[in-house]
């Protein structure tokens, strides 16, 4: 995520205007050089994204370095010519030799340079960094050893027994057990149905088709009612205890009001800015699709809680979006400031669910969106033995 930020602002902000067409190669480069990241457990995938995001990287430096060279052995058209001064005055030469070849095609350009350092920057110290978060591990003594990290050597006796391997190399077969174990992960029994009742598929997130529920409980409280009956024109009232149900929920899902609109409303209308140079759509949309896109192609187990990285671009997004909208029209100003007001109604209206605050079953179901049950609840999936994309409950 942060190569793919780099990427795109750097080229954006260092690159001359025009070679924006590189910059755009950029911004396309950037969700498959993230994708490998993502997927570094998924042998084929891996590879594809591999050699896509190499294809593209080329293209931007072939292109900014041909656009690079050929500007500078273009003379501005705003440049007077100046003489050349005459050989016999040696008082007109005191600049520096090195400004006067300013002009002249240097390779490498400054693209070449700038990506050589992002790509350094953002690749060395994260590695550098996520090997020393091992220290520990490398130190311990009690550390755990997959069996397929042992080696089986022989003693002075003859005896047969297993070792571990040393140092770097135990580290490296530690890596590709990890790498294995989500590479075999499967999110489905071989009947279909899901392995966790709370798995989701990538595609149904847009409508928050799936959340995860983290923490529910219902208990029966015994609540007094009072009834009053007319009887012959008395007014008769008596207290009665009758069980009621109250749940508690922690649920993992995101606002509607912001969510809703973001998905479907901004970021289609960031892709059409983005394809008419608007820079901070590309790039809102460069930093957003590393974290949703390549979910939609993985097979491991999905929840809908792993869009929780993606949230704050959304909200970019939608933010992006409501600017531009006043900008273009001022008069919308009011309507515009009232989307803040109706997002805090809708978190307040959802908080029930998600801090786990005790409410009676009927409040409870109004809350659940799909397959509620109740009148402001739409119609959900439930009751499906398979993976569910419309259901709250």
């Amino acid at each position: 995520m942060v190569l793919a930020v780099a990427i795109t602002f750097e080229i954006q902000r260092l690159l001359p205007s025009r070679v924006w067409q590189a910059r755009l190669l950029a911004v396309l480069a950037c969700p498959p050089l993230v994708v490998t990241g993502v997927f570094l457990v998924h042998d084929i995938v891996y590879r594809a994204s591999v050699a896509v995001a190499f294809v593209i990287a080329v293209a931007v430096w072939l292109v900014a370095e041909f656009r690079t060279m050929q500007s500078s052995e273009e003379p501005a058209a705003d440049t007077v010519p100046t003489l050349e001064p005459e050989e016999h005055d040696p008082i007109e030469y005191t600049g520096d030799a090195t400004a006067a070849a300013q002009d002249d095609p240097v390779f490498p350009g400054p693209a070449t340079r700038q990506v050589v350092g992002i790509v350094l920057t953002f690749t060395l110290i994260p590695m550098l960094i996520y090997l020393a978060s091992y220290t520990p591990w490398f130190l311990s003594t009690k550390r755990y050893v997959p069996p397929r990290c042992n080696n089986t050597v022989t003693d002075a006796g003859g005896l047969q027994r297993t070792k571990p391997k040393a140092g770097f190399s135990l580290w490296l077969c530690y890596q590709n057990e990890i790498k294995d174990y989500h590479k075999n992960l499967k999110a489905t029994k071989e009947d279909g149905t899901p392995i966790h009742p709370y798995l989701s598929h990538a595609w149904s997130w847009p409508w928050i088709g799936r959340p995860a529920a983290h923490y529910f409980h219902a208990e029966t409280r015994q609540v007094n009612v009072r009834t009053c009956s007319n009887i012959t024109g008395t007014s008769v009232c008596t207290n009665n205890v009758k069980p009621v149900t109250y749940d508690s929920e922690v649920l993992g899902a995101p606002n509607p009001v912001v969510w809703w609109p973001a998905f479907f409303i901004a970021i289609p209308l960031l892709l059409w800015w983005a394809i008419r140079r608007d820079a901070i759509a590309a790039l809102i949309l460069a930093m957003f699709a590393p974290l949703y896109v390549p979910w939609l192609i993985t097979t491991r187990p999905l929840f809908m809680f792993y869009m929780t990285p993606a949230a704050p671009f959304l909200v970019l997004a939608l933010t992006h979006v409501l600017h531009r909208t006043v900008k273009r029209w001022p008069s919308s100003i009011a309507v515009v400031s009232a989307f803040p007001a109706m997002a805090v109604l809708g978190f307040v209206y959802f908080y029930p669910v998600l801090a786990a605050y005790p409410v009676t079953e009927p409040v409870w179901r109004s809350r659940m969106l799909f397959g509620g049950g109740s009148k402001l609840s739409f119609a959900g999936d439930c009751t499906s033995r398979f993976m569910k994309i419309r259901c709250w409950i």
